[in-house]
């Protein structure tokens, strides 16, 4: 589906067979394609995370200093696959690399997988990696974190083809979750454990006998926006009480930017947040994007109050997230990054999360993006594992959001 207005003359076009591809350097310039865009996101399965609305809002906050580049590949019957990515300059010690990596990569949490149709996926990559390690005259590329059943981690194959690339690394950085689902929350509930079931149930059955309890699905812009200021403020005090930041200080400018999110997002009707009542309190509060049949259940908020641990609230809330999306035709949950034991318990599963490091076969090129990557995994050992996981929370220091220096060299 070719964009309803005229497209502004991107800044390099390139033929590839009967496919072209175009760059643009801004999202301003690569509007017209918006709706093609999310509608391939929506084919392909690629997930909230690559919508134009996601990469724009990204690019906004964390853009500066990074140098964008759109490419969009066309066929004659349409979209065949779009790939924002940005380049920088990057060192580590004694060690300087320009890299390229996918829009969104860094300072949030996001499982990115490209928009590209699976029988164009190898040409797209070979270009994508051709046209910033030859023509740009970067030191690397990374893709991540990128799933494993995406079409566009064909790269891989494609690397393994040709003599002008060198895979300097590729493993898994984390599993993420997703829940496959039936078509009623009865059929869901059948397929637990037994001992998970009956979890569910006597803590429903139990805080109804307790408490007046009501749900309340909000998905009105005007009350979604509200209700997330809401959330974010819960969600803090939930993390406060345990002495942690939680992810909207955890992050640069995380209130900020997952708020211009949810502003972006919900006039197309993609937020929900799903409020538990208990007489005239919230004690459970849920956040979610949805996108065609896919749910993304990014958060969760719980009321600190020790009466209501008991009945489960984490597994009742998640319930109402099932209430409200199989009736849509929802199919699919996505919950983020990470193993979590619950997650698991409810019938999740996991799938790996990659990260791909790739250099250009220029031997000096190799060495200086290998030696990165292993001062990046001392990086990522010394500061965050070892000081800001274990050493930092037990001090009585004023927390601080994660280092932007980290940040972008988590690789």
């Amino acid at each position: 589906m070719k964009p309803a207005v005229d497209i502004p003359r991107p800044l390099l076009e390139t033929r590839l067979g009967d496919m072209v591809c175009r760059m643009y350097g801004s999202f301003e310039d690569a509007s017209p394609w918006r709706q093609a865009w999310d509608r391939l996101v929506e084919e392909t399965g690629s997930g909230i995370y690559m919508t134009y609305d996601w990469c724009r809002v990204w690019w906004d906050f964390y853009g500066a200093g990074r140098n964008l580049a759109i490419l969009v590949f066309e066929k004659p019957s349409g979209l065949a696959g779009v790939v924002p990515m940005f380049s920088e300059r990057l060192w580590l010690g004694p060690i300087r690399i320009t890299i390229a990596k996918l829009v969104g990569s860094d300072f949030t949490m996001s499982i990115l997988n490209p928009p590209v149709i699976n029988t164009e996926a190898e040409k797209i990559c070979s270009h994508v990696l051709h046209f910033f390690l030859t023509e740009q005259g970067c030191d690397a590329v990374w893709l991540g974190p990128i799933s494993e059943v995406s079409a566009a981690y064909g790269i891989i194959q494609s690397c393994k083809e040709t003599k002008d690339f060198r895979i300097v690394r590729n493993k898994v950085r984390s599993p993420y979750t997703l829940f496959e689902l039936p078509d009623s929350a009865e059929a869901y509930l059948s397929g637990l454990p037994a001992d998970q079931r009956q979890c569910i149930r006597r803590g429903d059955r139990n805080l109804k006998k307790s408490f007046s309890v009501r749900s309340e699905i909000i998905t009105d812009p005007k009350r979604v926006i509200d209700a997330f200021q809401s959330f974010m403020k819960m969600h803090q005090l939930q993390w406060n009480a345990r002495n942690r930041l939680g992810h909207f200080e955890d992050w640069p400018k995380g209130q900020q930017f997952n708020l211009a999110q949810v502003k972006a997002h919900a006039e197309q009707g993609r937020v929900c947040i799903i409020d538990l009542w208990v007489d005239d309190q919230i004690v459970c509060r849920e956040w979610c994007f949805i996108l065609k049949n896919m749910v993304h259940w990014r958060l969760f908020a719980l009321s600190t109050d020790e009466k209501y641990r008991r009945y489960g609230l984490g597994r009742l809330g998640f319930m109402q997230i099932l209430e409200w999306a199989l009736p849509q035709g929802v199919r699919q949950i996505e919950a983020g990054a990470g193993h979590y034991d619950y997650k698991m318990a409810l019938g999740g599963r996991e799938y790996p999360l990659r990260s791909v490091l790739i250099a250009g076969n220029r031997f000096i090129a190799w060495l200086r993006v290998m030696l990165f990557d292993r001062l990046c995994d001392l990086f990522h050992l010394l500061y965050y594992r070892i000081w800001y996981c274990r050493i930092r929370p037990r001090l009585p220091l004023r927390g601080r959001p994660l280092w932007q220096a980290w940040t972008k060299r988590h690789l």
